[in-house]
């Protein structure tokens, strides 16, 4: 049996990193491949040294006692990975992973999905970019991201050097096609893919990780705020637009990313579900009667549950990564930008028709692994 290594951004305190990662292990695996993920130990002293944002050790033991709802989430996770993820042992740095011997161990190295390659949050750390693997070894990407329209000149030769080495490419946007094929010159043939938690069906999901209801709401209709401000800032339009919809549904806002205090968020009261558990997470989306969101996969998993959806986006273009999806699932009428009029926002799209694109999809992509696991 042929083994995979995968490595990505997997220990962030967020549902869709985890997610990705599982997806692409339970994926791999269903094809008949050993699956491992790297444990790389990100962020590190180099990342540190870049500028990432170092924890202060009173700050990581605060949360290891989960007094706070984003503290039980993380804490939640982190129990999730270390029971699910076949991991590798712990590398610390890319001085350890260069002296591993990955050909003894492994026939295929991945670079997996989400923001692997967004420069502006790794600066451009080669691990992602497998510049520890020996000639000879295949390489490739499954869904990478570079969240962003292109390279900042500092960058472009690192990332030339190393992505010249893949054996093939599968990127999550457009932009990230244009990147490889016309800002890097690489000749390669670049497929963009779903992200792994659409290749993966909702039903799969739901049989993987079963719903649990979510015993504070008592099983009364919701809308559900997924929101993400570190990538861009929808606020305090989202707000407006959640208000909006609140009042025309007349139900709950459900918070499971994004829950801020009535005076900080136009008044509105929202139910924290910041620590929802992964059970609790498939629940929320499964009966989200909308999802209002600014997340990728907030928009990817509202998809795949054919939920009524608005996914907010940036309105200066540079990142492509929710209407890139949209647009090829056939959902573009969902695809709202920051200032939007909103009485002419209109969450429901054609489901059927995205349902049997997703399948579609799924059926193409999965169809690229196979051929280029080998």
């Amino acid at each position: 049996m042929k083994r995979v290594g995968v490595i990505t951004i997997y220990t962030e305190p967020n549902y869709g990193s985890v997610l990705q990662a599982y997806a692409t292990q339970m994926l791999l695996e269903q094809l008949g491949y050993q699956c491992w993920i790297i444990r790389y130990k990100y962020p590190n002293e180099w990342n540190y040294r870049q500028g990432y944002p170092r924890s202060s050790a009173l700050r990581l033991f605060v949360r290891s006692l989960g007094l706070k709802y984003y503290h039980r989430k993380a804490n939640r996770l982190k129990s999730f990975i270390k029971k699910r993820f076949h991991l590798t042992q712990e590398f610390k740095s890319l001085k350890a992973l260069e002296c591993y011997d990955w050909k003894a161990h492994f026939d295929v190295v991945a670079t997996g999905s989400d923001q692997v390659w967004n420069y502006r949050y790794l600066y451009a750390d080669s691990a992602f970019m497998l510049s520890f693997l020996p000639q000879g070894l295949r390489r490739i990407s499954i869904a990478s991201s570079f969240a962003c329209k292109e390279i900042i000149p500092q960058y472009l030769e690192k990332f030339r050097t190393y992505l010249s080495r893949y054996n093939a490419f599968s990127v999550r946007e457009a932009f990230g096609k244009v990147i490889l094929e016309k800002q890097l010159e690489l000749s390669r043939d670049v497929k963009v893919m779903l992200d792994p938690t659409l290749l993966l069906s909702g039903e799969q999901w739901l049989s993987i990780i079963p719903e649990r209801p979510v015993k504070r709401l008592k099983d009364k209709p919701f809308i559900l705020l997924y929101g993400l401000y570190y990538a861009f800032e929808p606020r305090p339009y989202i707000f407006d637009v959640l208000k909006h919809f609140q009042q025309r549904m007349q139900c709950p806002i459900v918070a499971l990313e994004g829950y801020m205090k009535p005076r900080m968020c136009n008044g509105l009261h929202m139910v924290d579900c910041t620590d929802a558990t992964l059970y609790e997470f498939m629940y929320l989306f499964h009966h989200a009667r909308l999802v209002i969101t600014s997340s990728f996969h907030g928009t990817a998993f509202a998809l795949n549950f054919s939920r009524p959806l608005i996914s907010i986006v940036p309105d200066n273009g540079i990142d492509d990564r929710l209407s890139s999806l949209l647009h090829v699932v056939g959902a573009e009428s969902s695809c709202i930008e920051v200032g939007t009029d909103i009485d002419i926002i209109r969450p429901d799209y054609d489901f059927a028709y995205t349902f049997a694109q997703l399948q579609k999809e799924r059926e193409e992509c999965i169809l690229w692994l196979k051929n280029n696991l080998k």
